[in-house]
């Protein structure tokens, strides 16, 4: 399973989600601390709800885009990026990008069927 750095996590939240930064421009210290004390902070609410399983400096690949989306609706007010603008509506349903991410999470974390037969003992 590949997995992402907190630098990577940075850039993705300040590049590809707010906009901050272009993808060649260096990550002021600051923002880089920042965004890492949200995610931080954010990777414990996870933990204590049971939808992060991963270490600190290690994010799987299949998660990061949800945690993505969760830090960066954190983040934004802090940016002046006014969270309206990270809600979509998906089939009349309103979702802000925190909510995306959770979702994404708890569906990566569920458990699926094996589809098997079950053979039912009655006593």
């Amino acid at each position: 399973m590949a997995t992402r750095t907190q630098n990577d996590l940075v850039r993705m939240v300040l590049t590809d989600v707010l906009g901050r930064y272009s993808e060649s421009d260096p990550i002021p210290a600051d923002d880089s601390k920042s965004v890492k004390k949200i995610y931080a902070d954010v990777l414990e609410i996870l933990r204590d709800d049971g939808l992060a399983y991963w270490d600190l400096s290690a994010i799987p690949g299949v998660a990061v885009r949800h945690v993505v989306d969760i830090v960066a609706y954190r983040a934004a007010p802090g940016y002046g990026v006014p969270l309206t603008s990270l809600t979509e509506v998906t089939s009349g349903i309103t979702l802000t990008l925190e909510q995306r991410g959770m979702r994404g999470l708890r569906k990566h974390l569920q458990k699926t069927s094996a589809k098997e037969p079950v053979r039912a003992n009655y006593f």
